[in-house]
């Protein structure tokens, strides 16, 4: 089902055929009678993971905001999800998350969050991209330039294919850049004289280590458990349910607190930070692979908003636009946000993609501020702390002590982690007085404090 076609444009062109780039790929169906999506690797399918994202094998989440964009762009996809064996969550109900004061209280929301491996959820969405017939995978294939006009106008790709080295020229009268975190349109547009966009850079250096569990035991109700990192403890960790009734864990923490990957550390690490029921579950469960590993040294968001010039023709998209420290579970959520405002774009009838990027400008900044804030409260993160940054820190730091007593300031909270709502949220009065006003704060855990279990509380 489509949305309000506009009158079709010619062939719109896809670099990356990750979510990002799928979401995209759907939404330029509307418009485009014919789009390409182009990929450096072979796609397969069976769920495996790939080399183009690297990220894959760790731990996975669409959140609430993420899963309301999937459904409303492929009707009947959580059913396609629950065919291939991924489980859901309710944001509250199913989910257990520690902050440094303790568990956030259950408050019951409906958005659901679906739960399953990155492959199983690129590979759901692929097949519901690929089934229209207005798109078409060239996969195993590079992009290694774009094409201009006298004009200075992007008029397509230059693709070359990795099995014979083919040089595949591509006309376009969009080409959409969904590369990733990579971005290739930082190099093409500094050499076509356009400069290069500024940049936010946060240096979390944050490293992963995950294994996949058969789990033996109980979690209660959860489906889903998160253990934050802290200022004084700056180490935590995610675990969740995926198909085939197995849990992903993904040890995690910043610069010389990364975990090791060692397989002889992995419990011990585990054991220092997990709840005792899932570390139990965990201990006595079956492993189902090899503890694997994956670092991510920054997350920057370039703001093309902010550039002079920008050729028309081009646009840029997902972690190509904005990527973020994996950890938070935003990037699938930002680039279903980003299709919207990519809809939105096309059927105002504009061409000009600065536009775009001033509408998407708000939807990557709500974002950025909740992931780049997270990351300077911790001490080994470098950067600027103005006295703003430090202001909002000392608030956020209140707010998740109040949340952990309070209902009311648990669930805006959590909607706001799942980008159900704006951070700007949690700055509303009725908010801001029930986090400010005496008592409202608890004191956080030492760093030696049990995680409490919270089993059906």
């Amino acid at each position: 089902m489509k949305s309000n076609p506009t009158p079709a444009r010619d062939r719109a062109v896809v670099i990356g055929a990750s979510m990002a780039g799928l979401l995209a790929a759907r939404v330029l169906a509307d418009h485009y009678t014919e789009v390409i999506l182009v990929d450096r690797d072979q796609l397969t399918g069976g769920h495996e993971p790939r080399r183009g994202v690297p990220q894959g094998r760790h731990i996975h989440s669409v959140l609430g905001r993420g899963d309301e964009i999937l459904a409303e762009l492929f009707p009947g996809i959580r059913d396609d999800f629950a065919a291939a064996g991924a489980a859901s969550a309710r944001i509250a109900g199913e989910v257990r998350f520690i902050n440094a004061y303790g568990v956030l209280p259950r408050v019951e929301v409906t958005t659901p969050s679906i739960c399953a491996t990155r492959p199983l959820i690129e590979d759901v969405v692929r097949e519901r991209v690929l089934a229209d017939p207005a798109v078409e995978l060239r996969d195993n294939t590079d992009a290694a330039g774009v094409m201009v006009d006298g004009g200075g106008r992007i008029r397509g790709v230059r693709l070359v294919a990795r099995d014979d080295h083919r040089d595949l020229p591509l006309s376009a009268d969009l080409v959409v850049d969904a590369s990733g975190r990579s971005g290739r349109s930082v190099a093409w547009l500094d050499g076509l004289g356009h400069g290069r966009p500024p940049e936010d850079i946060v240096h979390s250096n944050m490293g992963y280590a995950t294994r996949r569990y058969r789990l033996a035991g109980s979690t209660g109700r959860d489906q889903f458990i998160v253990v934050a990192a802290r200022p004084d403890r700056p180490i935590g960790m995610a675990a969740g349910v995926v198909e085939n009734d197995s849990w992903v864990v993904t040890l995690f923490g910043y610069d010389s607190h990364q975990p090791s990957g060692a397989e002889k550390d992995f419990l011990p690490q585990l054991e220092a930070i997990a709840p005792r029921d899932l570390f139990a579950a965990v201990l006595g469960g079956q492993p189902l692979g090899p503890v694997v590993t994956h670092r991510t040294p920054t997350s920057i968001r370039r703001n093309y908003q902010r550039m002079r010039t920008f050729p028309r023709g081009l646009i840029v998209f997902g972690d190509a636009l904005c990527c973020f420290n994996p950890i938070y579970g935003q990037g699938i959520t930002v680039a279903a946000q980003q299709s919207l405002v990519l809809r939105s774009w096309l059927e105002s009838g504009s061409d000009d993609p600065r536009v775009f990027f001033r509408h998407a400008a708000p939807v990557v900044r709500g974002a950025w501020d909740i992931v780049s804030g997270a990351d300077l409260s911790i001490p080994e993160v470098p950067g600027d702390r103005p006295l703003s940054v430090r202001v909002i820190g000392r608030y956020m730091s209140r707010l998740q002590a109040a949340a952990v007593g309070d209902p009311v300031v648990g669930h805006a909270y959590l909607r706001v982690l799942n980008l159900l709502d704006r951070p700007t949220a949690l700055m509303r009065p009725a908010i801001a007085a029930r986090v400010l006003r005496p008592g409202a704060a608890v004191r956080a855990l030492a760093p030696t404090d049990p995680q409490p279990t919270a089993v059906g509380s």
